[in-house]
Order: C-alpha cells, then structure tokens, then sequence
C-alpha cells in the first residue's frame, strides 16, 4: 500500500545501462511534472529488486549503492536464488544504505517509513 499521492509501477529497463527496479513507488506530484521514461531520485519512495540468473551480482551489490546514493528512502531486494528478501533503509549519499535487515522467505519483515508495514513473505518460495 503506498502512501498519500504515491502510485506503483513496474519497470522496463532504461536505454543505455542505467539502472531501473522490477518496482517502483513514485511521488505523484513529481511524476505528473516529469516527461519521459526516466524518473530523478527524489520523486521515487521505493524500488524492488528480484533478481534473476543474469541480473543477481549487479542487483546484490551496485544497486542498492546506487539507489542509496540517490536518496530513494527504502530499496526492497528479493533474492530468488538465496530466498531472501533484504530491506535497505536510511540513504546516504556517501555510501548507499546506513540501515539493512533481512529474513528467509516465510517470514515477516518490516518495510520502514514511508511505509511503515510489516511484509509477509508466507508462501514465498525459491
């Protein structure tokens, strides 16, 4: 559930290796005023990452750099070949992510501010 003017959308990938999440979780109000494909940093609230065969190094190490670099508030990263599901919060632009948690597919993780709400990975599987 996103909160006040946020809306979520899927990804295609960026033209010329930019980055770009599975998800994202965007400011309405910024996004209205964007034209194009490509959002900047500080209208997005989350990305989500799944990693895949071809993606998984990229997705485990650079993006969350990135997207912490960039001010995104909460990066949500499911590692389909470990089945976790790691939660990078509190960006810096120094180093990425000051805070990260994470849990084994089954449980239950927190996805902080500005979401606040405890995500249930029940059923969720490798």
């Amino acid at each position: 559930m996103a909160p006040g003017r946020h809306q979520t959308s899927s990804c295609s990938p960026p033209p010329e290796r930019g980055y770009g999440p599975d998800l994202h979780v965007a400011d309405t109000a910024v996004t209205d005023a964007v034209e194009g494909i490509l959002l900047p940093g500080s209208a997005l609230s989350l990305v989500a990452e799944q990693t895949s065969a071809s993606t998984r190094l990229v997705d485990l190490t650079d993006k969350a750099d990135v997207y912490g670099r960039g001010g995104v508030p909460v990066h949500v990263l499911i590692d389909m070949t470990q089945g976790i599901v790691t939660v990078h919060s509190e960006p810096t632009p120094d180093n990425g992510y000051r805070a990260k948690t994470w849990v084994k597919f089954g449980e239950k993780i927190r996805i902080p501010a500005p979401f606040d709400f405890e995500l249930d990975t029940a059923g969720w599987q490798v």
